[in-house]
């Protein structure tokens, strides 16, 4: 879970058994999450491999999110966040 729409509260990436990404906006508040149906493979995301598993962190220290998705084969996909806090271009 991460706030990638940096709205205050935290949306859910989800990965799965054939590599797609799935991401639930949390479109009700952070105390009251209610998640919209999901995207696949948003923000320039894509099928990364079987079994993906995403994680977000900000590694380059620009106050947006930075992804790094693991697949089964034990690699590690890093997209960078070339966008702003708000825009998310991820690639």
């Amino acid at each position: 879970m991460v706030d990638i729409d940096d709205d205050g509260d935290f949306d859910l990436f989800t990965g799965e058994v054939f590599g797609n990404i799935y991401y639930y906006e949390n479109i009700g508040t952070k105390f009251n999450a209610i998640f919209s149906s999901a995207f696949t493979n948003p923000y320039g995301l894509n099928d990364v491999g079987a079994y993906s598993a995403p994680s977000f962190t900000d590694v380059d220290f620009d106050n947006d999110y930075d992804a790094f998705i693991g697949n089964q084969n034990g690699d590690i996909i890093f997209f960078r966040n070339n966008g702003r806090a708000l825009t998310h271009l991820l690639e």
